[in-house]
């Protein structure tokens, strides 16, 4: 990733901090606490249930996760439990391939041949 942060709805994500914050309640989740399907279902179902976040928000919880983590692969590929996983090295590994992947999108027709 370019920057230190994205945003998803309400939620921003820190790279440094590895966490989402929700905007209006400064209520921050430590991606680091999601190493397993349970733990991740646990902060959705946690979320969900909260008075503060609406159903869009919930969403774009569960929008965040999968781009930062991409549980159905890490995690619980073909419904199998795959954790623990370590979540900070998932992070950066999954944006240094995002960086690649956008670099070569990006690139003037020529440059990669």
């Amino acid at each position: 990733m370019t920057t230190d942060t994205k945003t998803f709805g309400n939620w921003t994500f820190d790279e440094k901090a590895l966490t989402l914050c929700y905007k209006e309640h400064q209520y921050c989740v430590d991606l680091r606490e999601c190493k397993t399907s349970a733990e991740l279902l646990d902060w959705i179902c946690h979320i969900s249930e909260s008075t503060w976040a609406s159903q869009d928000d919930v969403g774009a919880f569960v929008r965040a996760v999968n781009v930062l983590i991409q549980p159905q692969s890490t995690l619980c590929c073909e419904g199998k439990d795959q954790g623990p996983i370590e979540v900070e090295k998932v992070i950066r590994n999954l944006g240094k391939i995002r960086e690649v992947t956008d670099a070569a999108l990006n690139a003037p027709k020529g440059m990669l041949q």
